[in-house]
């Protein structure tokens, strides 16, 4: 409200308005306070008393009530429906994990660091980590330094294959057996979910931050003889077209493999119904665009979005850091 964009709009004199903004919801009240006093000056006269109507420094248990209530009642009306499927770790991810946490307590001296280090915002750079130097065996490829702890707690909920690699002795390729899907409690799941999607007729877009992890799940897709279409951000403008233009009118091809951040913006993708957001990401609105390809004009079917998510794990972390970002928009946009 101090900037001097506002200053300078104010001074147009209009008798019609229209704010065309890419943000739903503000990042604070006094943002969107400024937004609605350039547009109804008359009415939003006053911040103090917009912050008073919406007081969130005192949000309880009472207001989530009220707000479960109105979802209940249907005032607050949903695009798309979404379930958070919560997963246990299992296997070589929860012992990877158990690895990471006992070798993060043991170089910095406090069973909080860890913690501490998870509730850190993710912009910050985590500075002077210890590196762990690995040699590299004959029977897998491995790709381990704990210079951020976090990046690789995430990649043991997605999936042990993004630290360790096996490799198959006789051709030095990696090794893509039913391993890869035992060894992930995800992959597990997606491979009940998958086929009968598949079988059912639907068409998947599934969302992941990682290129590597998207890797990965096209080795998941060669094993299991799904054909798919791909696309992130190191593709050009044709191989993206043509990806596309594949999954929208073959029918067969089923699944598309999607960086978050890559399929974000600028792209139609209303042949499929269902999505899979395979990880989170801190920014809720990264993954509500993503998920919005299949809201686009020309989409004549119900739309559900599954977000993955592992149990009591950096996973569950991300999604209510998210969702309390995301608070405000829930305590604000209502029918009245």
């Amino acid at each position: 409200m101090n900037c001097r964009l506002i200053r300078e709009l104010k001074r147009f004199n209009a008798d019609n308005k229209l704010l065309l903004t890419g943000t739903p919801l503000q990042n604070n009240l006094a943002e969107l306070w400024s937004l609605l006093n350039f547009l109804l000056p008359d009415v939003f006269d006053d911040l103090k008393s917009f912050e008073s109507w919406f007081d969130i420094t005192s949000i309880t248990e009472t207001a989530e009530d009220i707000i479960a209530k109105e979802k209940e009642q249907n005032i607050l009306h949903m695009l798309h429906q979404e379930e958070v499927v919560e997963l246990s770790p299992t296997g070589r991810p929860k012992r990877r994990s158990r690895k990471l946490v006992d070798y993060c307590e043991e170089h910095n001296g406090s069973p909080d660091d860890l913690e501490k280090l998870i509730n850190r915002t993710q912009e910050e750079v985590v500075k002077e980590r210890p590196v762990i130097e690995v040699s590299m065996p004959m029977d897998s490829e491995v790709n381990l330094k704990l210079q951020n702890i976090m990046m690789l707690l995430r990649k043991c909920c997605n999936h042990p294959y993004l630290i360790e690699y096996p490799l198959d002795p006789a051709t030095q390729q990696f090794k893509v057996d039913e391993d890869l899907v035992k060894n992930s409690g995800k992959f597990l799941l997606l491979d009940r979910m998958l086929p009968e999607l598949k079988k059912r007729g639907h068409k998947v877009l599934m969302f992941s931050q990682m290129t590597m992890m998207l890797d990965i799940l096209m080795d998941y897709c060669y094993l299991r003889g799904f054909k798919f279409s791909r696309l992130d951000g190191s593709m050009s403008y044709s191989d993206r077209e043509e990806n596309m233009h594949q999954f929208n009118n073959d029918p067969e091809v089923f699944l598309f493999l999607v960086s978050t951040r890559a399929g974000g913006l600028g792209i139609n993708l209303t042949a499929a119904d269902t999505v899979i957001i395979y990880d989170s990401d801190w920014n809720p609105q990264s993954d509500l665009q993503a998920q919005d390809r299949c809201h686009r004009i020309g989409q004549t079917k119900p739309v559900v979005v599954y977000r993955l998510v592992t149990a009591n794990t950096i996973d569950q972390k991300i999604v209510e850091r998210a969702a309390a970002k995301r608070k405000l928009e829930k305590l604000i946009i209502h029918k009245s």
